[in-house]
């Protein structure tokens, strides 16, 4: 199976039941931030008030899920909030890299993956 199907489908598990967040591709589905939220507050839901948040503050939100990922659970930020901001849609490896090691923090939690190491590009191709 595909690693890359088995990440989406695991962010669409954790994502289930939150407002405004779909998870259909690892691009476009996380263009507004929410779904970055919806991750985070799933797992601590100590570290964000995510029924505060609204879907048309993009930049706040992107904002506020990769500080808090930063400095709660020591991710950096990979991306930059400006530059999602200002692209139609973002790189899809850097949004992957990234989930991937929101995945790794909250391993304990998830089913599916490989525990012992975040995923790679080359865990990203499927096999035909």
């Amino acid at each position: 199976m595909c690693s890359l199907k088995v990440l989406q489908d695991w962010c669409r598990d954790v994502c289930e039941g939150y407002s405004d967040v779909l998870i259909t591709d690892m691009r476009s589905s996380f263009t507004d931030g929410l779904a970055f939220c919806a991750i985070i507050h799933k797992h601590r839901p100590d570290l964000l008030d995510f029924h505060s948040l609204s879907k048309q503050n993009v930049y706040e939100n992107i904002r506020l899920a990769f500080d808090v990922a930063e400095r709660e659970l020591g991710i950096p930020a990979l991306l930059d909030p400006n530059e999602l901001v200002s692209v139609e849609e973002p790189d899809l490896l850097s949004i992957i890299t990234y989930v991937s090691q929101l995945h790794y923090v909250f391993r304990g939690n998830s089913r599916g993956i490989d525990h012992e190491r975040p995923l790679t590009v080359k865990d990203l191709t499927c096999s035909s």
